[in-house]
């Protein structure tokens, strides 16, 4: 099967590589449709640090066509999406069901081959079904929903409160739609004018940019939440957020970055971080399931697995909000 596999920042060599053997707990699957994430951005730009040679790709969904002898819940031809999260188990969060922040924690694509591959082998426990009603596109990108929605969940979002988001890509897009749905007043601040755009188009809701949002909303925000991985955001959410407000960061930081500090003891602000989606997969996969968020308008550029390499260069563009990869 090919692999498309990153040896050094900025190029991507297609490799053929043998399927292992499966484990009696494992599944294999065929990978059918892969998204670019901000982190495989980040590492393919060498501005976030992986061990390579390695296969990128976070978010990815496929079709089962063998399973190990020890697995019960899936079959063969379902339609899966993958948690790309491995874990030990055993340690203490493993035990106390925090396995996000496993002691020997292994995130696909970022410190072990990822989804940018024909097939892949995975334990069961990574898989997700996707249910018949939900576009298997749209299901690829449960990945960086489910970031957003923990996101809410560490910020304490509630009916009523003013939410701003740090940025118009797919988490921050999809932290927008479940404030949305939970009945908050939410503004998107956004940089690049087409994302703005987009947000105000697809999903009626005021979009500005940092420099506005600072003057329009100084010490006004209930919950602020940062999603675009820029450090200077931090700093942008610590001015518009309220005296005792919520702030979770979700964004994926390449490089350190300062905040200021006073600010944050003067206002008496609540500061998470968002590390990843513990069990949180299922709750995103039911809200598309039910309608009440939608994922497919976020995918404007589409590219066959031979093109992955334009694919890679065109998501770093401003036109571009999520681009996804055919590869089955």
């Amino acid at each position: 099967m090919r692999a498309a596999v990153l040896t050094s920042p900025k190029n991507i060599e297609f490799e053929e590589r043998k399927t292992k053997p499966l484990e009696p707990d494992e599944v294999l699957v065929k990978v059918l449709y892969a998204g670019i994430a901000g982190t495989d951005l980040r590492i393919y730009n060498g501005t976030l640090s992986a061990k390579l040679p390695i296969v990128l790709g976070q978010e990815f969904v496929g079709e089962i066509r063998e399973v190990g002898e020890k697995v019960d819940g899936f079959s063969k031809g379902e339609y899966v999406v993958v948690e790309p999260v491995l874990r030990c188990g055993r340690c203490e969060y493993c035990r106390s069901g925090k396995y996000t922040l496993c002691e020997n924690l292994k995130v696909l694509g970022v410190n072990a081959d990822g989804g940018f591959v024909q097939e892949i082998v995975v334990p069961e426990y990574t898989l997700h079904k996707i249910p018949k009603n939900v576009d298997i596109r749209e299901a690829a990108l449960v990945t960086p929903a489910a970031v957003a929605l923990y996101a809410i969940k560490r910020a304490k979002v509630s009916f009523g409160d003013k939410v701003a988001i740090l940025g118009g890509g797919a988490i921050g897009l999809s932290a927008l739609q479940f404030a949305v749905a939970g009945g908050c007043d939410v503004v998107l601040v956004e940089p690049l004018e087409k994302r703005r755009e987009f947000a105000e188009k697809v999903f009626w809701v005021d979009a500005v940019t940092p420099e506005e949002a600072v003057k329009a909303y100084p010490n006004a925000m209930d919950v602020v939440i940062e999603a675009s991985g820029n450090p200077l955001a931090v700093n942008t959410a610590v001015e518009i957020a309220k005296k005792g407000g919520r702030i979770a960061i979700a964004g994926a930081f390449g490089r350190p970055g300062s905040v200021n500090l006073a600010s944050i003891v003067k206002k008496d602000l609540e500061m998470r971080g968002v590390w990843l989606y513990p069990n949180l997969f299922g709750k995103v996969i039911e809200a598309l399931e039910e309608r009440k968020i939608k994922l497919a308008p976020y995918i404007t550029h589409e590219f066959k697995f031979d093109d992955i390499k334009t694919a890679f260069e065109i998501a770093q563009s401003q036109d571009a909000i999520k681009v996804m990869i055919k590869i089955g």
